[in-house]
């Protein structure tokens, strides 16, 4: 078994529409290639969006959690398994990573109860994890490529947030790292922006409406992954990131 450190990644998906955003990714990944076993994670909220009104069909979304009905499901398989995974699988592979794109019902490596089937549908809550397989597929590649996608309790599939797949990822593959790749800098504070947020004020900050919306789903999936011994939780954009500078959550 290698001994390289295991990283997770967090991107939301909608970001491969953002200019270049795709090939500063791949430019990214590739400076970690050789040193770190790397797990990215996707979500695709705004293309699932898309496609459900293309498509007439109605979905109801409160804060994070999209309600998800049996043919909502359909349409999220279509976009995470589909087109966002195998675009970055194509984009990945084509700069030479060795990239394998999955979902968390390949192989069963991410099964998940019903949250609220009655309420929400077809929406999961913290997956179990299987780290044998996860492990013995980052001895072949570079890199996975996740979607959150998920095996349910009755053995269809199941929507997770990609924040909590990444979170449950890290914690279950005890990474060293856990990045929510966002495109801001650093996460805003009213009207400043942090370079370090201690893990006893985040709670307080997201009841105080003191932190923008986008990043609380990544806020809470970080402290839960510091919780669960994360070693170092970052939020920032790629430039951030690389340059050192994004906020990291500390205990």
């Amino acid at each position: 078994m290698s001994d390289k450190p295991i990283q997770v990644i967090k991107i939301s998906g909608d970001q491969l529409d953002q200019g270049s955003f795709l090939e500063e990714l791949i430019q990214h990944l590739r400076g970690d290639a050789g040193h770190t076993r790397t797990i990215l994670v996707h979500g695709g909220g705004e293309a699932v969006g898309a496609l459900h009104q293309r498509l007439s069909v109605p979905f109801r979304q409160d804060f994070a959690i999209r309600a998800t009905s049996e043919q909502s499901m359909e349409l999220v398989t279509m976009v995470l398994c589909g087109l966002i995974n195998k675009r970055l699988v194509a984009g990945c592979n084509s700069a030479g990573l060795s990239a394998l794109g999955l979902c968390g019902a390949d192989l069963s490596l991410l099964q998940t109860e019903f949250l609220n089937y009655g309420l929400l549908g077809r929406v999961g809550g913290p997956p179990r994890v299987d780290t044998r397989h996860l492990r013995s597929l980052l001895e072949t590649v570079d890199l996975l490529i996740v979607s959150p996608v998920s095996l349910g309790p009755d053995g269809g599939l199941v929507n997770i947030s990609a924040d909590l797949a990444a979170q449950s990822l890290a914690v279950a593959l005890a990474a060293e790292r856990l990045d929510f790749i966002t495109s801001s800098r650093q996460v805003h504070i009213i009207d400043n922006r942090a370079r370090s947020l201690a893990a006893s004020k985040i709670a307080a900050l997201i009841d105080d409406a003191k932190v923008t919306n986008s990043v609380i789903p990544a806020l809470q999936a970080g402290l839960a992954a510091l919780d669960g011994g994360v070693a170092r939780v970052r939020v920032g954009d790629l430039a951030s990131l690389r340059h050192q500078n994004a906020t990291e959550l500390r205990v």
